[in-house]
């Protein structure tokens, strides 16, 4: 068993309404999930408990071996190597990125509750990098409460920075939002400081393997 992020599909909607609910209650946000499938100016990737199947191959340990370095080096792991998904799987958390001219902004991020903790909401963090990235996209933006301290302290280790204050942003309780954004992600001391960043995160004993 292992986690694996991949692109949402039509039938992880119920899951991840769920997740929305319990993540940003009692803010309701009721994200109309099946608009964003069919939007091209958003991509939703997903955690989900996954198995990997395994692989017959005269070349075997070999084989196995460039797949562990392909999955952590690039967090890539081909298609045709996972399983459809079963009534087993569970899906842990997803994040959402609109893509607005050339920025890349997480509209949301939301991991279970019995999972938070657990590294799930700083790999979904790692892949909206990289679907920004993959897009072309220069800089990355967000909102995130201004008493959610923990949040701001995560998105600040991948390089964000304050950026301004939306005034009383949220509907439930009037809290102001802080604005950060990144430099530029295609630059030379922003992709040496992502890969860091990953490696070490692959250093604490987790793994990476985003679908893109």
């Amino acid at each position: 068993m292992q986690i694996i992020v991949r692109q949402m599909n039509e039938f992880d909607i119920e899951d991840l309404l769920i997740i929305e609910k319990e993540a940003f209650f009692p803010l309701t946000i009721g994200t109309s999930f099946n608009i964003q499938l069919k939007n091209k100016y958003s991509k939703y990737m997903v955690a989900e408990k996954s198995y990997v199947k395994p692989i017959e191959n005269s070349n075997h340990l070999l084989f196995k071996k460039t797949i562990k370095l392909c999955a952590n080096l690039f967090g890539i792991i081909p298609l045709w190597l996972i399983k459809s998904p079963s009534p087993a799987r569970e899906v842990l958390g997803y994040v959402g990125v609109w893509f607005q001219g050339d920025e890349a902004h997480i509209s949301e991020i939301a991991v279970k509750v019995s999972y938070r903790g657990t590294g799930i909401g700083e790999l979904l963090l790692i892949s909206a990098m990289r679907v920004a990235i993959n897009n072309g996209s220069l800089q990355m933006g967000l909102e995130a409460r201004i008493s959610n301290i923990i949040a701001q302290r995560l998105y600040e280790k991948y390089g964000f920075e304050l950026n301004g204050v939306r005034k009383r942003y949220y509907s439930d309780n009037r809290e102001d939002a802080v604005i950060m954004t990144t430099a530029m992600i295609h630059s030379k001391e922003y992709q040496a400081k992502f890969i860091a960043l990953q490696e070490r995160y692959l250093e604490s004993g987790k793994s990476i393997n985003i679908i893109l």
